[in-house]
């Protein structure tokens, strides 16, 4: 029991642990149901098909009993033309006889007597009598022979009808199994069809649903980026104080600023990348081995590695005006001077290149466009 109902509170144990988990499971969960659909999908179209083939066996059926059927009348009407026939000479063989039976009967009613004395000699009676005894029994083998003609022809005829109407039977219920297949074929063509459509929906949904799980999961790396970032950052010593200036007191002179290396600019001020972290200034996607040159006048606050670059360099121009850059190999030392548009290193890579004022991040790029001289002759030539 206890079982069962962690089992079902299951979903709301992961959502409150791990979206991108209970994302990844809504995912699965749909795949899953994508496949039953398909799986009964094709089985419902196997159905149709075999129903189809069943139907197109049941009008072959009606077609070889439709020429059954037509074979059967014809020989029927044979069989019943023959029969017809049979009759005929059955009745054209009797009349000889019957009128001769008609007459030997008159004659056997008479008296022998009253024969005499009409004028027949009673030779001539005795002679009919004889012809009569002697052609009977062949009169009455042939007459048996063609009356079991002319039975058998009936029996013909008879059993003609009958696979008549057992064909006709036959037929009808044929027709009504196609019709009955049809029926069954459009039901399972329409269940095919709206399992298919459900299959589709369901993908739809599987894929929403994977998308977001990717995209939860994407966001928790981003996040975990950041947090490890922080950090990172928590840990480094605090910036020295500034000199605050009084109020009233006049503005700091503009810098003669210049980008210190030449290369595509691929971030900007206030750009956030894909960890979410917001870019304080600019990224030249500069080469490695490309020559360095000082942005603006000043001294060297700081040159060497530091944690996770292999060159930083930092320059105080004086004013609260400073320049960081990363990946930078310099043989300076720290307290150097280095005068605007001097050579300083080289790169180590793509470069970062971050200007302040009293602490706060500048546009650099906007700063270099706004002086008098954009870029360094040194770097033209």
């Amino acid at each position: 029991m206890h079982r069962l109902a962690l089992l079902g509170l299951a979903p709301f144990l992961l959502s409150a642990a791990d979206p991108v988990a209970v994302a990844r499971a809504e995912a699965s969960a749909a795949e899953r149901e994508v496949q039953r659909l398909e799986r009964l999908a094709a089985s419902a179209r196997g159905e149709a098909e075999r129903l189809a083939a069943e139907q197109t066996a049941a009008a072959q059926s009606i077609v070889a009993a439709e020429a059954s059927l037509s074979a059967a009348e014809a020989q029927a009407d044979a069989l019943a033309r023959s029969a017809e026939a049979g009759e005929r000479r059955l009745a054209e063989r009797q009349r000889p006889v019957a009128l001769l039976l008609a007459g030997l009967a008159e004659m056997g009613r008479r008296p022998p007597v009253l024969a005499l004395a009409d004028g027949a000699s009673p030779r001539e009676f005795v002679t009919i009598r004889a012809l009569l005894d002697s052609s009977l029994p062949v009169i009455r083998v042939r007459t048996a022979a063609l009356r079991a003609e002319v039975e058998r022809g009936r029996g013909l005829a008879s059993a003609a009808a009958s696979a008549r109407q057992l064909l006709v039977r036959r037929r009808s219920e044929l027709k009504q199994q196609q019709a009955r297949f049809a029926a069954l074929e459009a039901r399972a063509n329409a269940r095919s069809a709206a399992l298919g459509e459900q299959a589709l929906t369901a993908g739809d949904v599987a894929l929403g649903r994977t998308v977001r799980a990717d995209e939860l999961t994407s966001r928790s790396a981003r996040q975990r980026s950041a947090t490890r970032l922080a950090a990172e950052l928590a840990v480094l010593p605090q910036a020295p104080m500034r000199p605050v200036r009084a109020e009233g007191t006049a503005t700091p002179p503009a810098l003669h600023w210049q980008v210190p290396v030449a290369g595509p600019v691929l971030t900007g001020l206030s750009e956030v990348s894909a960890s979410g972290v917001r870019a304080r200034g600019l990224t030249v996607g500069a080469p490695r081995g490309v020559e360095v040159f000082a942005p603006a006048t000043g001294r060297v606050a700081f040159a060497g590695p530091f944690r996770r670059h292999a060159g930083v360099l930092i320059i105080d121009h004086g004013s609260g005006w400073m320049t960081l850059l990363t990946e930078v190999r310099t043989s300076l030392v720290p307290g150097a001077p280095i005068k605007r548009g001097e050579p300083i290193g080289h790169t180590l890579g793509v470069v970062t290149v971050e200007l302040s004022l009293d602490g706060k991040p500048q546009d650099a790029a906007l700063i270099a466009g706004s002086s008098a001289s954009l870029s360094n002759e040194r770097h033209n030539s």
